[in-house]
Parts: C-alpha cells; sequence; structure tokens
C-alpha cells in the first residue's frame, strides 16, 4: 500500500494487444526548477463562468507518497505560483486548494510534469486550474443531480482528455469501486454544463464526468471509447466536503 493510498501508475500499459503504450510523449528530462501557476475560483453558473475566490491555500504535493512539497496563498484575485524541484526529472504532483467556507479541491496530475504549467483559466479545465465549490455550490450540484449529498462518501470529477489535453467525445468512464446506492450515481457533463441523467458518454464542450457520492479511499479511473488506447488513473477519494479532480487520457 502506496502512503495515504495513492498508487504510482506504471509508465507502460498494455491496451490489450500485448503492445506497451507509452503514456504521451514526454521528455526524459525536466529544468531543475519548474513553476506551476493558476487561479483559485469558484463557478458562477453550470457554463464554467467563474469569479476569483482568494486568499485561499495552496499546497503542492509529491505522486505517489502525498507528501507534501510547498504551500502557498493564493493572492486576493485569486493568483498563485508555485516553483517545484525536479532534480531533472519529470516529476507527477498533485495541488490542493483549501479555503474556509468551500470544498477543498484535490487535482491529481495524472502524467509528470517536464515543464512549467499554467492553468489556461478557461472554460475547459486543465491542470493548474483551481476550482473551489461552497456548500451552497455543492448543494446546487447535486440538487441538479437529483441526488442527496452523502457527508461520508466524496465527489469524484473526472476529465476525459487526450494527449494534447483536448476534450475527447464519445467516451464512457467507469471507477473502481463503483458507486453504492441509490444516491451513488455517475452523471455525465452536458452541452449546458448540467450533469445529465441521460448521457452515457462524454460529449462537447467538457468532456466530463462526476461520480456522485463516489466511495472513499484508492479508486481506479478507466476510459472506453472505440478506437482509442486509455491509461487507467489511480487517485484518491477523500470523503465529506471534499472533491477530487481527476483525468483519464487516451494515448493514441
Amino acid at each position: 500500500m502506496w502512503p495515504r493510498g495513492l498508487r504510482e501508475r506504471p509508465t507502460d500499459a498494455d491496451p490489450g494487444d500485448g503492445v506497451a503504450a507509452r503514456p504521451c510523449s514526454l521528455p526524459e528530462t525536466a529544468p531543475p526548477t519548474i513553476t506551476i501557476s493558476g487561479k483559485t475560483f469558484e463557478y458562477t453558473m453550470f457554463n464554467n463562468t467563474s469569479r476569483p475566490v482568494g486568499p485561499a491555500m495552496v499546497t503542492l504535493h509529491d505522486v505517489p507518497s502525498m507528501g507534501s512539497l510547498v504551500q502557498v496563498p493564493s493572492l486576493p484575485t485569486g493568483e498563485y505560483a508555485l516553483g517545484v524541484m525536479t532534480n531533472g526529472v519529470p516529476k507527477r504532483v498533485a495541488l490542493r486548494y483549501a479555503r474556509s467556507g468551500y470544498f477543498t479541491t484535490t487535482a491529481i496530475a495524472d502524467l509528470a510534469i517536464a515543464d512549467s504549467t499554467i492553468g489556461g483559466g478557461l472554460p475547459l479545465w486543465s491542470f493548474g486550474d483551481a476550482p473551489m465549490w461552497s456548500n451552497g455550490a455543492m448543494s446546487s450540484v447535486y440538487m441538479a443531480a437529483g441526488l442527496p449529498r452523502v457527508a461520508t462518501k466524496g465527489t469524484l470529477n473526472i476529465a476525459v482528455r487526450d494527449c494534447s489535453g483536448a476534450f475527447i467525445e464519445g467516451g464512457s468512464v467507469v471507477v473502481d469501486p463503483p458507486p453504492i446506492g441509490p444516491e451513488g450515481e455517475y452523471r455525465y457533463q452536458g452541452m449546458d454544463g448540467r450533469p445529465s441523467t441521460t448521457l452515457t458518454t462524454t460529449i462537447r464542450r467538457f468532456a466530463h464526468v462526476v461520480v456522485f457520492n463516489a466511495e472513499p479511499g484508492l479508486t481506479r479511473v478507466t476510459a472506453v471509447k472505440d478506437g482509442r488506447t486509455f491509461l487507467d488513473s489511480d487517485v484518491e477519494v477523500l470523503a465529506g466536503s471534499n472533491v477530487t479532480l481527476a483525468t483519464v487520457r487516451a494515448v493514441d
């Protein structure tokens, strides 16, 4: 068992035909120091319009150990920047965003980072972006999904992407362990940004699926789409007032 539940995902994965698939084309080396920056914010509508939240505490964690590497507060305007020591090797990390009155968001990079990264602040989420949800906002999200929120479970938000970071339509996602009980459900994000009760695959323009009332603990995320090879992603789902942001990525 890895410390605090996270396992390192292997750099190669067998897509089922005996041929190993590389995660994505990444340099083997990295600058001694890279910077991760972005803005802490909250969504004001389901279409991902947003406003800044700050100051909030931003903590960089090592993956898989989840040891804390560095911590800074974001500015009142939401901007933050963290320096990461790499020892010349691409590094897999997680970012945690916390502020009183908001759910704590943990965003886990599925790939090692080999260069400085800036959250784009666009409607399409990318690593470095720092969305946070107030208690009222999360209640509205669960209400839109038609589900009660169970405090002993978690919320898992999964982006389906390719190696360039572009969204992938038509991907279906499963998690292990699966959500349990009538309150545990998958909901794909619709064109209007709302959690859909009818969609069974990702669609533009967000290509996200939310696991409502996800089981807490180590969780494996798997995606399927005809003609595409995905790598599984292992993440830690935290219970209560927490959101885990994960990515499952196609490598061809």
